[in-house]
């Protein structure tokens, strides 16, 4: 017995040292596959984060791209209608400034296009000389208003509004050094019965009835779907401010707008928010440079708000056969690489009345 078990004593001391290499040898390469395996987590890791920022930018640069187009047509099917297209003139400055635009202000650089009656769409290649706009502002037909101021004797009336697309600052933005700086307003007027028309009927109590009909917005064919009220009286594409409205009473009588009146918006039709800021997309400033189309018509500047930025328009043609052409250039509201941009430009056939 004692002899066996100094034996085994003797063959476990054998042993000890190649069972030592062999665990040596399984701690080497236990920590050479752990090496191995974080390795390639960090490469997978790397390898997703990269397909997501990829797939981010895939899907802001889609909503950026669609954004604009959806922009780019409404303006193009609204402007396609104008019946008076104002510019960068005395009128055009006073009916501008005299919007009533509520918490969205114009910007300082704001300027509407001068219409350029035998030109061509180029850039404008001195700084003072303008005909490009970063603001737009005219007139559309709504409907035509029909009403009988006496049993078989309908009148005709013509509704308008007015319209205007006009950049303002996003709070916390920076336009010299932020890409994503302006929201871009959509501001559209009460309706505006054509003066002219309403002043065509003498007689006073069928001119009572009339504007009395203007006034309540009814619809003696369907009362039930009765008409938008309109409490407005504009002489159509009278560029003079001053002599251009007259403010319909509830008692039918006619008068002019007090000191400080300004133009109502209809809240119904306007986007005064912003059509961008929400979706987390904004017009682009100068800033983001003409790599990415911004001020490709206009001379830039950027003191104070900074001109034109990524809304550009144009107007050439003779009243009969005006163009408007239309450039905007939108960004999304995040920075770096992942930023998205997208450059359009349209061309609109319109006229003045």
């Amino acid at each position: 017995m004692h002899i066996t078990n100094r034996g085994s004593s003797m063959d476990h001391e054998l042993e000890s040292p190649s069972t030592h290499r062999q665990r040596g040898a399984f701690e080497v390469e236990f920590i050479i596959v752990a090496a191995l395996i974080m390795v390639m987590v960090g490469a997978v890791g790397s390898m997703v984060l990269a397909a997501r920022r990829a797939q981010r930018f895939v899907d802001l640069n889609s909503s950026v791209t669609t954004t604009t187009q959806d922009v780019m047509e409404y303006m193009r099917g609204e402007i396609g209608s104008a019946t008076h297209l104002f510019e960068w003139d005395i009128w055009g400055f006073n009916y501008l400034t005299n919007l009533d635009i509520g918490s969205k202000p114009l910007l300082s650089g704001r300027r509407l296009p001068s219409i350029d009656v035998g030109g061509v769409f180029n850039n404008d290649a001195v700084l003072g000389v303008w005909k490009t706009g970063n603001t737009l502002l005219y007139s559309i037909h709504d409907r035509t208003d029909s009403f009988d101021v006496a049993p078989g004797e309908p009148v005709r009336t013509n509704i308008y509004r007015i319209v205007c697309w006009y950049l303002t600052k996003i709070p916390g933005k920076n336009h010299v050094v932020d890409n994503d700086a302006f929201d871009l307003v959509h501001w559209v007027s009460e309706p505006l019965a054509d003066w002219d028309s309403v002043d065509k009927v003498t007689d006073p109590a069928k001119k009572l009835a009339l504007v009395t009909h203007l006034y309540n917005g009814t619809n003696p064919s369907e009362p039930a779907y009765p008409y938008p009220v309109t409490r407005l009286l504009w002489k159509h594409g009278q560029d003079d401010w001053t002599t251009a409205f007259n403010l319909i009473q509830s008692d039918g009588s006619m008068v002019a707008p007090p000191s400080g009146w300004k133009i109502p918006a209809n809240l119904d039709r306007s986007q005064l928010d912003g059509l961008l800021a929400y979706k987390r997309m904004a017009i682009a400033s100068n800033s983001a440079g003409s790599t990415r189309g911004v001020h490709r018509y206009g001379s830039w500047f950027d003191t104070g708000d900074g001109y034109p930025h990524g809304l550009e328009v144009q107007i050439i043609g003779p009243a009969s056969a005006r163009q408007v052409l239309l450039h905007l250039t939108i960004c999304s509201q995040n920075d770096g690489a992942e930023q998205a941009f997208m450059d359009l430009q349209g061309i609109v056939d319109t006229r003045d009345l």
